[in-house]
């Protein structure tokens, strides 16, 4: 039933709220409960239809996030703590570096997996041999760390 009165409806609904809000709170945990395995399957099956959206939507929102201050933080903290837990890589890394500025190294033009002529990415398979490298384009560096597979020539 509406009140003539916006102010006492407002007021009457603020009351209501507040006399019902555990009782609220309780019902919609309750749901969430009940449903978490069908709204979860939900979100899987969204996720399996919309890769893309999900992966640009997931790559904008790290750029926007990193270019905080609290995103610049973190990004900085990580840095250091790889580089204090990875000392010999960085030194391998180093060396690498150095030798291709002193041509004892030649950085190839062409990816050596799929032959794509893009920028070159070196992959050290052993790092107690820190100059043996195989150069690899960024997708198949990625093949090389996370999937092991090499990229089929194109």
């Amino acid at each position: 039933m509406p009140y003539k009165d916006k102010e006492k409806g407002r007021q009457r609904a603020k009351e209501n709220y507040w006399k019902n809000r555990e009782k609220r709170i309780l019902q919609v945990k309750r749901y969430y409960k009940k449903n978490w395995a069908k709204r979860n399957k939900q979100k899987k099956q969204w996720a399996k239809k919309n890769k893309e959206k999900l992966r640009e939507y997931r790559k904008n929102y790290y750029k926007r996030y990193y270019q905080t201050e609290k995103g610049k933080a973190i990004l900085k903290k990580s840095g250091k703590k790889w580089l204090e837990s990875n000392k010999f890589k960085r030194l391998c890394h180093y060396a690498v570096r150095n030798a291709i500025r002193r041509s004892e190294l030649i950085k190839p033009k062409r990816c050596t997996q799929c032959n794509r002529k893009i920028r070159m990415l070196g992959h050290h398979p052993n790092y107690t041999k820190p100059l043996d490298v195989l150069w690899v384009c960024h997708d198949c560096h990625m093949a090389f760390h996370h999937l092991n597979f090499t990229r089929k020539p194109e």
